[in-house]
């Protein structure tokens, strides 16, 4: 992606998986959808989104929406969204202990089937036992 291209995720199809499908190239005034296998001008975008509407009928709804544009400023001039504040969570280790000497960390572990204390799981995996 360039700074003349900008990247959405579907916009003709509804998956939710916010791929980036549909790039559109400023420079060129085009856009290329890769789940549609089609892109074009803006006429062309215009009719593939409204299918329903006629080119005069089209035309009326981009002019009202570069109207809309025009009288709000561009998206790149208005006020952002201010951010709320986000504390991130601080840990410290202060002390480190073998394996077993922490009855709830061992309890859990065990509960969890992820150590064992039998000679057959100490076997095939010495690592979690003691």
């Amino acid at each position: 992606m360039t700074d003349e291209e900008t990247q959405y995720a579907a916009v003709f199809t509804s998956r939710s998986n916010n791929r980036v499908v549909l790039t559109v190239n400023n420079s060129l005034n085009s856009w290329f959808d890769r789940s549609l296998g089609k892109g074009g001008s803006v006429i062309d975008f215009a009719q593939t989104y409204w299918p329903e509407l006629s080119t005069e009928q089209i035309e009326q709804k981009l002019l009202e929406i570069m109207t809309r544009i025009e009288s709000t400023g561009s998206p790149e001039n208005r006020a952002r969204r201010k951010r709320k504040p986000l504390k991130l969570p601080h840990y410290q280790i202060d002390q480190v202990r073998p394996l077993g000497q922490t009855n709830e960390i061992t309890d859990f572990l065990k509960e969890n089937r992820i150590v064992g204390n039998r000679r057959s799981e100490c076997s095939r995996s010495p690592l979690f036992c003691y």
